[in-house]
Formats: structure tokens, C-alpha cells, sequence
């Protein structure tokens, strides 16, 4: 078979004017191939016609009805399990090697006649108007942080147009991960786009019934109006709606790996460190979309002044066995809060124990279900006073720190079964009371000299020296200030330090101003950068002017300085309307525009309660305007008299809430209200 090249050639020579065998003997061909494509006037590739028949027979064409049938029933079912099926049917018919040719067969059956499939359409991002988000496992990975393994999930959010990413390490898919998160990355990104999509989570989704519809939870829904994002979910089982935050997930794990793998060690010192790591590899990341990153960033909204900072509260009370059970899951506490009521704020990685308004306890969070986390030192003074519950206590597995623990309790149950119970929490105690590093330290030697690890004898181990009270020697008081003034640049300092002073305070930075020696000062003896240097006075300025926007705006509200939250009783309220106060508390009505209405008796504390949650709203950023109704009402008939009446409403509409005060005692004509 000649090719199209040669017989180029060939007409290429006979345009020359070579004769018909000159030519052919130049391409390579015989005289009559040369002449056979000189009368048809094509080429090889043009005469060629696609082939109608078989080589050889179909050996599937007696038993093709009834594989066609089972295609048809069920266009899924595999070529490998027909062929198994008609082997088992019709023995010594087929050869493992006709495997092919069947499946050959059923793919043009499913090309001409097969169901059609799902398109996938795709999308146009524009700039800020999306963001995705998703949990994804960093087990596969490998993980270990100081030689241990580290299981953890990291929360991964992708802006859809830019594709510019930030992760957050977590450890479960709760709602208070999800929150810490999303928090997280945006102030890592430092925007907020229009739009949130997430997957189907049960912290953020709830289904209303079996056709599936669904609405978002109250929590989540807070945590997208603080930051005014619209939220949206893809369809259960449709991960590719959410398709930009999953690939990424894919490529981030590959490019973690391969950075491991550069880096020569899986292991890291700390989590710190190991979250230094994940940064790092994120900038490099995002580096390489600077141009989309650039024509995004100007679209993004920015960021309220503070983190919401979201988190479950429960109240919880203390049982006789100085545990909480928190999300089925069993905390000890010290001892001496049995029978107490206590707040929890559950966050993402720990728990928060408040009585009142003090902080008490934080705790480590346990991620999952029935898991306890018992800390002997909450127990074991309770313990040494019963030693003979310990045997059959319900986590005593929980008691046992370390492993040589373990074992001195094996011992004593060895050596001493009866006294076993009260030496090894005996022991417990010593560990809770002084240190239990040196307690486990003491029992090693113990255990490795082959003596029984009595009480008496660990504390004899443990015991440290009387400490010797070191000579006391007077240090002199020394002012080199007197000679730091000798120096050619004092005069240079004191007078640039005046000038930075005047500078400051021109351009209106008096906290800087005030603060910025003490500052430096500080910050040499640390050895911090320049920039830490500069973080720590513009974080002073911030938090000075906070502070003074809302005593400003304390003091444009009106509201009585003395009625606030401190000062209010909530228990003759009852646990129902608590409850309620403390949902309105959170000033989630005031983005809603929702009206909230206090009806009660006289001297029940309405007005109080008011006040209390103007000021919350103002330390969240609001604006309040506190005026008795009759005050208002008056204050309206008069701008309506002076034909000034829009004036005074815009005045109203600058504040963000209005608390209206005994609002029952107003009365006044209906020409008065028209």
C-alpha cells in the first residue's frame, strides 16, 4: 500500500516531464501502481473506503438477543458479568481471551442505543461573587506531630472566580468547626464575598421532610448575616455543584504530600509548627493566581470590625459524681462545683465552664459520641477518703495517666492485693498534689529496682531537698541617666522623640502617640520584628478608638449608664423568658428588622431589660437611641408644627435601633397622631 507522500512524488516527477517509468522508478512504486493513481486522480488515503464486512464471524451472534436483553432491562450491568454468565450457560463455547470482543460489542450496543447521561454544564464565575467551602481527612497523609500520630480534618474555603484558598485545622464537622473556620479564612483572605455554598452539613442544614426540602439553621443563618453573605448548598449526593472546593481538595492534598515528600519528614515538632507549614504552602499557592486575585480582591466587601466568635452555650448542672455530660460525651470537674449550675460555651476545640460571669475551667472538647475524659485530679482527694470505690468505678481506666502507672497498680494488686486500692491512689493524690512527672519518674525507678511502689516509698523518692535560703546581698541603684545625657545623640533622640509625639498627634494617632515608647521599649527587650513592633501600636489604636465610639455612642443614645446586664436580676424572669432574653440579647432582630415588644406589670424590671440590651447592641457596634415615648412624641408633634418633621425622622434613621420607653402611658388626640 503506497502512502500519500509517494505518490506526491510521483506526479511531482511526470509534472517534470519524466516518463511514466522514470516517475514511479523516483517513488519507489512499480509502472502500473503509478499508472493505476494517474487515471483515478486521487491519492491512497481517498481511494481508501471503510471496511462494511467481518473478518471473522461474531461468535456472540447466537447468544446476542438475550445479552441485548439484559442491556436493555438494566443498561449498567457489566461486559464481565454476561461473560461469566454465558460461560456458565454454555461450557467450552467461549475463551477468556473473547472478553474483549464482548465488550467491544456492548459499548457500540450503548453508543447507538444506550440511556443518555447526565451534561455537565459549565459555569461562569465572576469576581466576589462566590465562595465554597467543605471539610476534607488529612489521615491518608500520614501525619505525626512530635512522633505521634495526628489525626485532624482541615476546613478548606475556595473563592470560586479567583480560586484563591485558606484552610483552618479542625477535628470534626460540628457547627462551632464550621463557624471557626469560616471565620477563620475569610480574615485570612481579607474580604467577604456575596455568596457562601457549602455541602449538605448537619451544622448548617436541616431537612424538613422526606421530598426533600430543607432550610438552614438558626446558628448558621446568624453567622451568615453578620457577615451578610447569601448561603446556598448543593444537592445531597451532587458533589460536583460544589465542584471548585472539591478538586481543590485534591490538588491541596497532593501538593501537602509532595511538599512532605521535599521536606524528607512527616513529623513535625508541634501543631504550630505544622500550621506554619500549611500557611507557607497556601501563599505559595495563591501566588500563582495574582492576576484573577487582583481583579477579585476590589470586589469583595470588607470585613465587620470583630470576629462573631459563635459558640454553643448549655446549661448544665453538676452531678454527684463531679461530671458534665456535654454532646454525649462525660467531662469530670473539680469536685467542689457538685450540685453547681454551670454555663458552657462549647467552641470548636474546647469547653468553657462559667459560673455567673467567671471563668472557671476549660477543657479539652471530645470529638464524637459516649467518649469520657476523666481527670484524676478532679477526683482523687475524693478518692483517698473512699480508696474502696476505685476498684469497680465506672472510668477507672480513665485513672491511670501514664503506663507506668499501669503497671504500679499491677504490681500492688500483685504484691499487696488487699491494701492495692489505697496505695495506688494514695499515690494518685501525690501526683495530683506535686507533680506528676516526677511521681511517674519515681515509680519507674522503683519499678525497674524491683521494690514494691508503696506510698511511703514514692514519697520518700519524690520528696525534694529543704531548699538552703541563698545569701542576701544588696544590689546598688544605679541612674546612668546622667551619662546617657553626655552622648552626642541624646539631643538628637529627645528632639526626634518630641517631633514623632507632635507628628502623631497632628494625624490624629494620640494612642500611638501616648503609647509608642513603652511600646518600643518593650518590644527590644522581646526582640520583636518590625512589623510586630508596628501590629502591636496600630492593635492599641484600634481597641482606644473602639473604646471610645462606643462611650461616644453610649452617650448619643441616652441610654441610663447604670441599667445594664451586671445589674440585672434574670431570675425572677423564670427559665422561659431567660431563654428568650438571651436570644434577643445577641441583637440578631436589629439585621432582621424585626420588632421586639417587653409587655408587663409596672416595677417588673421592662425598662431595665431594655437598657441592658441597648447597651449589648452598642458594645457589638450598633447605634441606640433611648427616649421615653411621651419625650419622642412630643418632640415629633413639634418638628410636625415647624414643618420640619423629615428632618427629625433622617435624624432617627441614623440610629439602628430605637428603645422606646413607657410606651403605654402615652396619650393624645387622633389630631395629635394624624
Amino acid at each position: 500500500m503506497k502512502t500519500d507522500a509517494e505518490v506526491h512524488i510521483m506526479l511531482r516527477e511526470r509534472h517534470k516531464g519524466k516518463t511514466q517509468a522514470q516517475a514511479a522508478a523516483r517513488a519507489g512504486m512499480h509502472p502500473n501502481t503509478a499508472r493505476k493513481y494517474t487515471r483515478a486522480g486521487k491519492l491512497p488515503s481517498q481511494l481508501k473506503q471503510p471496511r462494511t464486512y467481518r473478518t471473522r464471524s461474531d461468535p456472540f451472534a447466537a447468544d446476542w438477543p438475550w445479552v441485548q436483553a439484559h442491556l436493555e432491562r438494566d443498561s449498567a450491568v457489566q461486559a464481565q458479568t454476561l461473560f461469566a454468565l454465558l460461560c456458565d450457560q454454555h461450557p467450552g463455547r467461549y475463551q477468556v481471551g473473547q472478553l474483549r470482543t464482548l465488550q467491544r460489542r456492548i459499548a457500540l450496543w450503548r453508543a447507538q442505543h444506550g440511556p443518555e447521561k447526565e451534561v455537565m454544564f459549565a459555569q461562569v464565575h465572576h469576581p466576589g461573587r462566590q465562595a465554597q467551602s467543605d471539610f476534607t481527612h488529612m489521615t491518608d497523609l500520614a501525619l505525626t506531630l512530635a512522633g505521634q500520630p495526628f489525626p485532624h480534618l482541615l476546613y478548606h474555603l475556595v473563592l470560586a472566580y479567583s480560586n484563591v484558598e485558606a484552610v483552618q485545622i479542625c477535628f470534626s464537622e460540628s457547627f462551632e468547626s464550621l463557624a471557626d473556620g469560616i471565620e477563620s479564612c475569610l480574615w485570612q483572605i481579607g474580604g467577604v464575598p456575596e455568596q457562601h455554598r457549602t455541602d449538605n452539613l448537619s451544622a448548617a442544614i436541616h431537612h424538613l421532610d422526606a421530598d426533600g426540602r430543607k432550610d438552614f439553621t438558626a446558628r448558621y443563618s446568624a453567622l451568615m448575616n453578620h457577615y451578610a453573605m447569601q448561603p446556598s448548598t448543593n444537592n445531597p449526593g451532587v458533589a460536583h455543584e460544589n465542584g471548585d472546593v472539591e478538586q481543590a481538595h485534591h490538588r491541596f492534598k497532593q501538593a501537602v504530600d509532595q511538599a512532605l515528600r521535599v521536606r524528607g519528614s512527616r513529623d513535625f515538632p508541634d501543631r504550630a509548627s505544622y500550621a506554619r507549614f500549611l500557611q507557607e504552602l497556601v501563599r505559595q499557592r495563591n501566588q500563582t493566581r495574582q492576576v484573577s486575585w487582583d481583579a477579585e480582591r476590589p470586589c469583595l466587601r470588607p470585613l465587620p470590625l470583630h470576629p462573631l466568635n459563635l459558640c454553643r452555650e448549655l446549661r448544665l448542672r453538676v452531678s454527684p459524681f463531679s461530671t458534665i455530660t456535654v454532646l454525649r460525651n462525660t467531662y469530670s470537674v473539680p469536685s467542689r462545683l457538685i450540685g453547681t449550675a454551670v454555663l458552657v460555651r462549647v467552641r470548636a476545640e474546647t469547653l468553657e465552664l462559667y459560673v455567673g460571669t467567671s471563668l472557671l475551667l476549660t477543657l479539652a472538647r471530645l470529638h464524637g459520641r459516649q467518649q469520657q475524659r476523666i481527670d484524676y485530679r478532679h477526683l482523687s482527694g475524693s478518692l483517698v477518703r473512699k480508696p474502696g470505690a476505685f476498684a469497680n468505678y465506672r472510668h477507672r481506666d480513665e485513672l491511670f495517666p501514664t503506663l507506668t502507672f499501669r503497671r504500679t497498680y499491677d504490681t500492688l494488686q500483685t504484691q499487696q492485693p488487699s491494701r492495692a486500692d489505697r496505695e495506688y491512689v494514695r499515690i494518685l493524690h501525690l501526683a495530683a498534689t506535686t507533680s506528676e512527672l516526677e511521681v511517674d519518674t519515681a515509680l519507674s525507678l522503683l519499678l525497674d529496682a524491683g521494690e514494691v511502689p508503696t506510698f511511703e516509698v514514692t514519697r520518700a523518692v519524690v520528696r525534694p531537698p529543704l531548699p538552703v535560703a541563698p545569701p542576701h546581698v544588696g544590689a546598688p541603684q544605679l541612674d546612668l541617666a546622667a551619662y546617657d545625657r553626655l552622648l552626642p545623640s541624646w539631643c538628637a533622640h529627645d528632639n526626634r522623640h518630641q517631633e514623632l509625639t507632635t507628628l502623631l498627634r497632628t494625624l490624629n494617632l494620640s494612642q500611638i502617640a501616648a503609647r509608642f515608647e513603652d511600646v518600643a521599649v518593650r518590644a527590644v527587650r522581646e526582640g520583636r520584628s518590625h512589623e510586630a513592633f508596628l501590629h502591636e501600636l496600630a492593635r492599641l489604636e484600634c481597641e482606644h478608638r473602639a473604646e471610645q465610639r462606643r462611650l461616644r455612642r453610649t452617650r448619643e443614645s441616652g441610654l441610663p449608664l447604670e441599667k445594664t446586664f451586671a445589674t440585672l436580676q434574670l431570675v425572677p424572669f423564670g427559665p422561659r423568658l431567660t431563654q428568650q432574653i438571651e436570644q434577643v440579647r445577641r441583637g440578631t432582630f436589629v439585621a432582621e428588622a424585626v420588632n421586639v415588644v417587653a409587655v408587663g406589670t409596672p416595677g417588673t424590671g421592662k425598662s431595665h431589660l431594655a437598657a441592658a440590651i441597648g447597651h449589648e447592641l452598642i458594645a457589638q457596634g450598633q447605634t441606640v437611641y433611648w427616649s421615653s415615648t411621651a419625650t419622642l412624641v412630643q418632640r415629633l408633634l413639634a418638628a410636625k408644627r415647624d414643618l420640619c418633621l423629615p428632618r427629625e425622622l433622617a435624624k432617627l434613621d441614623r440610629f439602628a435601633c430605637l428603645i422606646l420607653d413607657d410606651i403605654g402611658y402615652v396619650q393624645q388626640s387622633r389630631d395629635e397622631m394624624a
